[in-house]
């Protein structure tokens, strides 16, 4: 596990955080989905705070336990987990790693072959 690197890791934490949730019962992991979704469009170095309407007791322990991870900081600690602000390594589980390409016309342009999202060439 420490010899991946640590987009993986966050990911391999993130299955085994899901799953757990998932043995629970009711709508826990969905919950989580929706919470992790909703981080990935923050930025990174600004306080969020997450709207009344949407706070939860899965929520709160969600946002807790991403907290214990190293995933987002939260700033009031328990007694506040509404106000957090998040780490690179959350927003690189939803969005693409951005990869230089070769310039137009070098001999690298040829050598890349594109997959789409359903695996095929």
């Amino acid at each position: 596990f420490l010899l991946r690197d640590d987009h993986e890791q966050v990911w391999m934490l993130m299955h085994t955080y899901l799953r757990a949730l998932r043995e629970k019962g009711g709508d826990a992991h969905a919950e989580f989905l929706a919470l992790l979704f909703q981080l990935s469009f923050t930025q990174l170095g600004r306080p969020y705070t997450v709207p009344a309407p949407l706070r939860t007791s899965v929520r709160a322990q969600c946002l807790r336990d991403l907290a214990e991870l190293g995933l987002l900081y939260l700033p009031g600690g328990d007694s506040d987990p509404w106000t957090l602000y998040i780490s690179a390594h959350i927003l690189r589980l939803t969005r693409r790693q951005e990869r230089s390409l070769p310039p137009p016309g070098s001999p690298e342009e040829s050598t890349y072959v594109i997959v789409e999202s359903n695996f095929r060439i």
